[in-house]
């Protein structure tokens, strides 16, 4: 699914995996990522994603074992799930592989106070338009003044939504 940047052009790719024709996930997450990696060394990353960014999911046990390893740091941005808990191992994990050049996404992102030091470890922090309004979104923003992230807008459907998210 391309992500798209404020003048419409695809800035990197989220790679989704789905087991049939529905689309949305249901299912077992760490066998959706294990195919993806899977996916990815089978027919390159660069491939599939024509060389710009590809944005993964991630679980927690793709996170804090050496699973990711097989896709280049440099082209991949490892997105925490919203489900995930900011235990202390998740968050050292998240700082080890910060440290190999990966880049970090906080997925479906809402604020919580202990997400605090995965929002000053993330690159970017992914949030659902259908699941939180304008004011939720303002104050988000407000919350982010002085950390450095770039904001991605999911799930935009209309003009009206597009040209709110820009």
């Amino acid at each position: 699914q391309p992500i798209i940047d404020l003048r419409g052009r695809v800035h990197g790719y989220e790679l989704l995996f789905r087991a049939g024709p529905e689309a949305t996930f249901r299912g077992d997450g760490d066998q959706a990522t294990r195919t993806m990696l899977d996916n990815s060394v089978l027919f390159g990353l660069e491939k599939l994603t024509g060389g710009l960014p590809a944005f993964v999911n991630c679980t927690q046990e793709a996170l804090t074992g050496d699973m990711l390893h097989v896709l280049p740091a440099s082209m991949t941005v490892l997105e925490i799930l919203e489900n995930l808990e900011p235990t202390p191992s998740l968050i050292e994990a998240c700082r080890r592989l910060k440290k190999e050049g990966f880049r970090l996404a906080l997925d479906d992102f809402t604020w919580k106070p202990e997400f605090d030091p995965l929002v000053h470890l993330a690159d970017y922090i992914k949030v659902d338009f259908l699941q939180t309004g304008r004011v939720e979104r303002q104050n988000l923003l407000r919350r982010l003044e002085g950390v450095t992230v770039a904001l991605v807008a999911e799930k935009i459907e209309t003009q009206e939504e597009y040209t709110q998210a820009c």
